[in-house]
């Protein structure tokens, strides 16, 4: 016992600054968890779905429909989302920690990957970056397809890695199955699998077969979908690009789109810091002439990924940061390698050091303001659960019931309609409006429910108010009666 304690002092006192950024990271995304985490729209269809598959013991071989068109993601998110709802009972808080649990892994990952292509010191950076990114501590805290991306992503990177060193046949199947994974999580991953599949094309030609088999065998949920299916999916993929409501080609506003990315991924959101980093990147890649082959494979790869990204971007119908995610994964790898080679040890460490503390900083001040993505002010996973436990109590006594919203775009309320379903209440379908009794109505303290409001509303008319609850911070649950 005596002999190995010196060695885990000495263990920790060489990986001082990985533990330290794990601390952080996992400080920064349970902090207020049941209250910061985003429990919207996206969620509430999402935690319906895994309730389904474990309720009836049926799998599923489709993920949700992606917000750009018609066509759907693979099932993988919902399948990792799926243990720890089961252990959990059901608690929506298992979306958050499973997303928790996935950025802390991803963070390992990162932090191994680093160093051993750059080094320690660039590894310790990498993993403080990620630990303290404004955007990536969201993505840490709730669930979303694009959040759990980078897991696979990074997986795919260190299988990458391996045969880049050692050339083994094995590696490029691992990478290919790691970045199918990643497609299956999110389709804007695929920027990433044809950057390594160009790669593979002008440096191993031979491994290709290899390589699209991996992949194959990544999608092959959605693969087997589309075979049972008469290929749905791929029709209306091809639908959705032969509509031609694609992005205007103004280059300028995609130029901006990717200096916002930088600076809410890598600046605090401050948009100045992250169009320096941007022109500071593109200045040492352009000009820098690297020795090290093994390393010039990273930059290369960044190349390839901007260019497959662009081609990508091409075809959308809108565009948003995170439309770049694996892009960004591959400058948090190579940025400290970038700092320390342009700048040297001195000033690359303290660069770094300033950029680190500006993104921590930023992201402490922003932390109680932050609901993730479209929660409106006040409403949160907390309250929601809270409202539910309100209408499950006094729903005993007026069946027939459903559930509306007017805090948000989300009137039909997916997240308050999941809390109530897993508390096996016999809630209305969101067809089913005109044919029940009462509405329970989330609506602002300001809001005229009596006025012009949506069909989920209207169709109860004639009604009365049968009961009020004041939830706090401007929000008012309704039983609205039919007359």
């Amino acid at each position: 016992m005596r002999d190995q304690l010196p060695a885990a002092k000495k263990f920790l006192k060489t990986h001082f600054f990985f533990f330290l950024s794990l601390i952080l990271a996992l400080a920064l995304r349970v902090y207020r968890i049941d209250t910061l985490t985003t429990f919207g729209r996206d969620q509430g269809i999402d935690f319906i779905s895994v309730y389904k598959i474990i309720a009836t013991r049926k799998p599923t071989l489709l993920g949700i429909k992606v917000s750009l068109g018609e066509f759907f993601q693979g099932p993988i998110y919902l399948y990792l989302l799926l243990p720890l709802f089961y252990l959990l009972n059901f608690n929506p808080l298992a979306g958050a920690y499973t997303a928790l649990l996935v950025s802390l892994i991803t963070l390992i990952i990162i932090y191994r990957l680093t160093s051993q292509i750059f080094g320690k010191k660039s590894a310790n950076f990498s993993a403080l970056l990620f630990a303290v990114s404004t955007e990536l501590v969201t993505y840490g805290n709730t669930p979303l397809y694009q959040h759990f991306a980078p897991l696979f992503m990074t997986t795919s990177l260190f299988f990458f890695w391996k045969f880049i060193r050692k050339n083994k046949p094995l590696d490029v199947l691992l990478t290919g199955l790691a970045a199918g994974l990643a497609m299956e999580t999110h389709w804007l991953f695929s920027s990433f699998s044809l950057a390594v599949f160009i790669y593979l094309t002008l440096r191993k030609l031979k491994l290709i077969p290899t390589y699209l088999f991996g992949l194959l065998l990544g999608l092959l949920p959605t693969i087997v979908f589309e075979l049972r299916h008469n290929f749905l999916n791929t029709h209306l993929f091809a639908n959705y690009l032969h509509q031609g409501n694609r992005l205007s080609d103004n280059w300028l506003v995609k130029t901006q789109v990717w200096l916002r990315a930088l600076a809410i991924f890598f600046g605090g959101r401050n948009l100045y810091l992250g169009s320096i980093l941007g022109l500071g990147l593109i200045i040492f890649l352009v000009f820098k002439k690297l020795k090290n082959k093994k390393n010039k494979a990273w930059f290369n790869l960044f190349w390839l990924l901007a260019i497959t990204s662009l081609i990508i971007s091409a075809k959308m119908s809108s565009l948003q940061p995170h439309y770049f995610l694996p892009l960004w994964i591959i400058v948090l790898i190579i940025l400290p390698a970038v700092f320390f080679k342009g700048f040297g040890r001195k000033w690359g460490n303290l660069t770094l050091i300033s950029l680190v503390g500006f993104n921590l900083l930023a992201t402490v001040s922003q932390l109680n303001l932050n609901h993730g993505y479209h929660m409106p002010p006040g409403w949160s996973l907390k309250k929601i659960e809270k409202t539910a436990e309100l209408i499950a109590q006094d729903s005993k006594n007026y069946q027939n019931f459903n559930v509306a919203s007017l805090l948000d775009g989300d009137t039909r309320t997916y997240p308050l309609r999941y809390s109530l379903l897993t508390r096996e209440l016999a809630i209305g379908r969101v067809e089913d409006y005109p044919q029940n009794d009462h509405l329970y109505l989330v609506a602002p303290k300001s809001k005229n429910i009596q006025a012009d409001v949506p069909w989920e509303i209207t169709s109860m008319k004639p009604f009365f108010i049968g009961r009020r609850w004041d939830l706090g911070e401007g929000i008012i649950l309704y039983r609205l009666d039919k007359n």
